[in-house]
C-alpha cells in the first residue's frame, strides 16, 4: 500500500519560498496522510508513504519489489 504525505520534501517547494518562508506552504487537513479504515492493514503488509506523484521516487518501493523478485 502506498499513501501521500505531500508535507516539508524539498523538490514540491517553490523558489519564492527560499525568501518568503510562508509562500506555497499549504498544511493537509488533519487525518489527510491516514489510511482508511476499510483498509485493512494486516501484519506483512508493505506500507510505504510517498511525496509526491511517484510512488517509485524515494520510497523504497522499488527495492522492496526487488527483494521479493517481483518483475
Amino acid at each position: 500500500m502506498v499513501h501521500v504525505d505531500p508535507t516539508g520534501v524539498m523538490f514540491t517547494r517553490i523558489r519564492k519560498e527560499d525568501k518568503d518562508q510562508s509562500i506555497g506552504k499549504q498544511v493537509p487537513p488533519i487525518g489527510f496522510t491516514e489510511l482508511l479504515p476499510e483498509i485493512k492493514v494486516e501484519n506483512g503488509d508493505l506500507v510505504l508513504t510517498k511525496h509526491g506523484w511517484n510512488a517509485f521516487f524515494e520510497t523504497g518501493l522499488h527495492q522492496e519489489l526487488q527483494e521479493k523478485k517481483v518483475t
